[in-house]
């Protein structure tokens, strides 16, 4: 039961108005029921309350009582009841936001512990002193020993203070002194009260987990045995304390004196520890009749398979037991040879993955069983692994049923290959199944190679033996067996010459190869040259090829873009509707390809389309367009397996050059001093955005000012390597004003200003 009284040690600051230095000070409330020898002492209603709150500090200090205080004392009144409410009621758990403790002991050793704080800790008045089985119990500091808040730094002359000290007692043992914040995982040897001759050596395991976040650390006491379930299925223990080994009629069953006994469930993917006394002695099955083998911390051997019980349909029939040695810290240093700290992995015994990108049907005495691309299943009815694992494999790829077995022992390699035919042809698919052993046997199987095809066309893939694999576009993933390929088109009935093969093992890698389609006459001939990339799946077994167009074209803009490869007859005009992503297929094969463009125009005479520009390397350029859209923006992005044509509307910042008039005659310009066609005026005090007419012409301005009684004389400034970057051929100063070629590579500027008699 509660005591009548609880303390509550708080920390708080105040500032001294002299020195600007706050001093630290520590507040003890001390809440009491008022006794029958303090009624008489008071006279009249002096004592009415039903609890009172005595508060002192070690240093002076002055305390205001204000409507806010005394609503604060009111609140940890009201908190302090509900603690004494839920004692009386019996109740083990405290709210988190009632009362802050350091650490919450979690009792999982099976037997009752009785607590004994010795340093910087107390059980709080609300919870009993002994911790029962599967109990918890907060631990909350004294004075001196506040919570470390989350970021808190701790000063070295208070690092030793932080250690906290708690007296442990289990019935029949010796206690033991444990020392909380320092190790995570500390192993203490009980020592009975009363040893018995040949009696096991028992301990206690005290883990804490810091991994809480804001939380109370959590400090779990249990026995240093635990069984951690890595299936998906809850699973009974039992124990029998005779070795089942020596029972009757060879089948495990236990003897009447010693019948097995449900000692707790395991839950998926959970950890269950046994008790104390399980733990140290007697023998662990999953089975209440089939109890060989068992698990016992002083088994020889480290694998073994068990049988479990069949709650439902889906759980395992077997599973396969590792044994593994704990790791502890140990207060002194000794030895755990001849002691329990053991860790028994539950797995399945066998689980196939399936790494295709088709669904995978698995065929055996349980029936028939699919597997979902990127999924895998359990196989629980194999409880000798050192027998081969015979399995009857079924792929359905563009309605043909393909069917293969794969046979697997412990004498199979890392990986092996195996073949998947057809019943009514000869067409096979070679596939391959990775074993790796982690407890579980691990079945992977999976495609050494996936094509993608992204090119819009009907692909032919050559194998070693000369068949071919047809890939067509509405098909996303083909499985191919070898590390080279050769491809070929085929369309309209037609087919292109084979390629060059190409080697599909470098990951990272990317290429370009091109397939030639030639007419029968020879008179006409269509190349196709597309780009790979090379990556690896996540899975790590797989090697990803993806064949896509080396030329694409992306309108961005809100109009149809109509194109036409420059200077080649047999050209025909090719459109890409708005935000659209189509492939290229050009026909010239020249050292400087050009494209000339056409908006909104499906249809355009020669005379319609733009100045010609080159496809086949980077840049960025305003290109003029005749039509409604003076201008449309062109960014060239060439990789090592694609080259992207981006077409893109104009805006202000697309334009290279500004040209602006400063001056009081009409200002008139063109590209190129050569040029015949008519050039483009700018009055006085206004400007002109201007872009290259011709972006594969010579980079150069050609100027002059208009004037009544002089002839006009063009004058050039040239830009160097087309960058933007102008000098000037030649200037003139005319009645007073220099007029000069100001320029910038971000944003050239051709201006004249007034300079009086200085030109």
């Amino acid at each position: 039961s509660p005591s009548s009284s609880s303390s509550l040690t708080t920390g708080t600051s105040s500032k001294d108005k002299y020195s600007d230095q706050y001093q630290s000070w520590s507040l003890d409330l001390e809440v009491t029921t008022p006794t029958m020898e303090d009624e008489n002492k008071k006279n009249g209603d002096e004592m009415s309350a039903r609890r009172s709150i005595a508060f002192s500090s070690k240093n002076a200090l002055q305390l205001t009582l204000t409507k806010t205080s005394i609503g604060v004392f009111k609140n940890l009144m009201h908190a302090y009841t509900q603690e004494l409410k839920a004692a009386d009621e019996g109740v083990d758990a405290v709210a988190p936001e009632t009362v802050a403790s350091l650490y919450l002991l979690i009792n999982k050793l099976g037997y009752p512990i009785s607590l004994t704080p010795k340093k910087g800790l107390k059980v709080h008045g609300a919870y009993s002193d002994t911790l029962r089985p599967a109990g918890r119990t907060p631990l909350h500091p004294t004075e001196g020993y506040s919570r470390l808040r989350p970021g808190e730094l701790v000063p070295k002359e208070t690092h030793k203070r932080r250690v906290h000290i708690i007296e442990m007692k289990v019935s029949g043992f010796h206690p033991v002194d444990v020392a909380l914040g320092t190790n995570d995982k500390v192993y203490y040897p009980l020592k009975p009260k009363k040893p018995l001759k040949d009696q096991p050596l028992y301990g206690l395991v005290v883990e804490i987990d810091r991994l809480s976040g804001n939380r109370t650390p959590e400090v779990t006491l249990r026995s240093p045995v635990q069984l951690v379930n890595h299936t998906s299925e809850r699973m009974a223990v039992y124990w029998t304390k005779e070795d089942p080994s020596s029972s009757p009629a060879g089948r495990g069953l236990p003897s009447p004196a010693s019948p097995a006994s449900c000692v707790g469930k395991i839950e998926a993917n959970g950890t269950f520890a046994l008790s104390l006394d399980n733990a140290v002695a007697g023998f662990i099955s999953l089975h209440p009749e089939q109890l060989k083998p068992s698990l016992s911390w002083q088994n020889r051997e480290k694998e073994m398979t068990l049988s479990t019980t069949q709650e439902s349909n889906s759980l395992p029939s077997f599973v396969c037991a590792v044994k593994e040695e704990e790791r502890y810290s140990i207060l002194p240093p000794f030895s755990l040879s001849k002691r329990a700290h053991h860790v028994f992995h539950l797995h399945y015994p066998v689980m196939v993955h399936n790494l295709l990108p088709h669904p995978l049907t698995l065929v055996g005495d349980w029936g028939a069983m699919e597997i979902k691309p990127g999924n895998n299943v359990p196989l629980t009815n194999y409880h000798n692994l050192e027998e081969a694992i015979k399995l009857n494999v079924k792929v359905v790829l563009d309605g043909v049923a393909l069917t293969g077995d794969v046979f697997v022992d412990s004498t199979t390699p890392l990986d092996s290959a195996f073949n998947l035919s057809a019943a009514e042809n000869e067409d096979h698919v070679m596939l391959k199944v990775r074993k790796e052993v982690k407890g579980t046997w691990h079945l992977s199987i999976y495609s050494s190679y996936w094509l993608i095809n992204k090119t819009c066309l009907t692909l032919q893939y050559k194998l070693h033996d000369s068949k071919v694999i047809t890939h067509k576009p509405d098909k996303k993933i083909v499985m191919f067996p070898h590390n080279k390929v050769s491809v070929q088109v085929l369309k309209d009935g037609k087919e292109s010459d084979w390629s060059d093969a190409f080697s599909l093992e470098t990951v990272g890698s990317a290429g370009v190869f091109t397939c030639q389609m030639t007419s029968k006459d020879s008179s006409a001939s269509e190349q196709y040259q597309m780009g790979t990339s090379n990556i690896l799946s996540r899975f790590g077994l797989t090697k990803i090829i993806t064949i896509s167009p080396f030329y694409m074209i992306f309108n961005k803009t809100k109009e149809s873009v109509t194109i036409r490869e420059a200077g080649v007859k047999s050209s025909e005009l090719f459109t890409v509707q708005s935000k659209k992503l189509l492939p290229f297929w050009p026909v010239s094969s020249g050292e400087s390809p050009q494209l000339r463009v056409a908006l909104n125009n499906p249809s355009p005479e020669p005379t319609h389309l733009s100045y010609p520009f080159n496809y086949t390397e980077n840049c960025s350029l305003l290109l003029r367009t005749l039509g409604e859209v003076p201008a449309i923006a062109v960014d060239v992005q060439v990789t090592s397996s694609a080259t992207i044509i981006i077409f893109s509307p104009h805006y202000t910042g697309s334009v290279p050059i500004q040209v602006v008039n400063d001056t009081e005659w009409c200002l008139q310009l063109r590209q190129d001093i050569r040029s015949t066609g008519p050039p483009y005026e700018v009055l006085p005090m206004h400007s002109l955005m201007y872009s290259w007419d011709d972006p594969l012409g010579n980079k150069e301005i050609a100027w002059n000012f208009c004037q009544k009684k002089k002839p006009a004389v063009m004058y050039k400034a040239s830009a160097k390597d087309g960058s933007g970057e102008f000098s000037v051929h030649k200037s003139v100063a005319s009645e007073g004003s220099l007029l000069s070629l100001v320029s910038s590579v971000d944003q050239p500027t051709l201006g004249g200003e007034a300079r009086g008699d200085k030109g």
